[in-house]
């Protein structure tokens, strides 16, 4: 059996987030960050900025399963995990 289970976190940290200062220092750290968002989407849906999307590293639980994630930063102060 397989399945999905999915855990959205969001944080209002500031009025905006400078994007290009959170893709410089992802990628002084060896991050490759992306600007990529889950397709499809509708074509009246895009951002004008597209956030920042850092991966987490995978955590194996004792059962051998595995949880992945990421951080999306949005220009507009919001954070999700």
């Amino acid at each position: 059996m397989q399945g999905h289970f999915r855990i959205l976190f969001l944080y209002d940290v500031a009025e905006a987030v400078n994007l290009d200062a959170i893709r410089s220092m992802l990628e002084s750290r060896g991050v490759a960050p992306s600007v990529s968002l889950t397709l499809p989407i509708p074509q009246y849906m895009r951002f004008e900025k597209p956030p920042v999307v850092e991966p987490i590293s995978s955590i194996a639980l004792e059962t051998g399963e595995r949880l992945a994630g990421k951080t999306k930063y949005y220009d507009y102060g919001v954070v999700s995990i």
